[in-house]
């Protein structure tokens, strides 16, 4: 299969995907239907050589359509520039786990902040080494975060953002807020706007 030429395994409309290890590599032949919406895509693996050919593609050049929870594990963290979703997208869980070694990869840690175009998401959550892609992330001007988690487990995982001016991270709204750890040291970089309770809104950043 891994001979095959990108986008060239159809699968049609598929609710659930959930690829680990050697499998990954796989990932960029599958093509989906246009309309296709997935309930759950999840890429894991630990080792740099099942990603290597995917970080050579250009970047939002993989098609999945709309994604309601996407979840990527360790290197394959490194994968999300390349992922491209529908304009209409609305996700309802990002989760990005990367706890040791070197995930995620170079490549992603040297793009410009907010060039990774993520649109709206409702509840995003962050571990260990993926917190530091944080700033590469870009959100709809409207998003609205029902909930925000990022756990750091070690000082390096929030290094970068640390030497970031405060209110540097646009957010957007959330009605929840959970730092854990180490994360809570990044707080002043954050910005965003605090849905308060009886949906009045305070200023959260900072």
């Amino acid at each position: 299969f891994l001979e095959e030429e990108n986008s060239s395994l159809w699968i049609g409309s598929v609710k659930g995907l959930d690829l680990r290890g050697y499998a990954v590599e796989l990932f960029p032949k599958l093509r989906f239907h246009e309309e296709n919406v997935m309930k759950k895509l999840v890429l894991n693996t630990d080792k740099d050589e099942h990603i290597a050919g995917i970080l050579q593609m250009e970047n939002n050049s993989i098609w999945v359509g709309k994604v309601e929870s996407l979840e990527l594990c360790w290197y394959a963290v490194g994968i999300l520039p390349k992922l491209r979703t529908h304009d209409e997208n609305v996700m309802e869980k990002l989760i990005l786990k990367a706890y040791e070694g070197e995930y995620p990869t170079e490549e992603i840690l040297q793009m410009k902040n907010n060039s990774i175009w993520v649109g709206k998401v409702k509840s995003l959550n962050l571990y260990g080494n993926a917190i530091r892609i944080f700033p590469k992330l870009k959100f709809h001007e409207e998003n609205v975060v029902e909930e925000l988690v990022l756990r750091a487990y070690n000082p390096g995982d929030i290094t970068g953002i640390l030497g970031m001016e405060n209110n540097s991270i646009w957010i957007g709204k959330i009605r929840k807020i959970n730092l854990e750890r180490y994360a809570k040291e990044i707080k002043d970089k954050l910005d965003f706007t605090l849905m308060a309770p009886d949906a009045q809104e305070e200023n959260g950043s900072g």
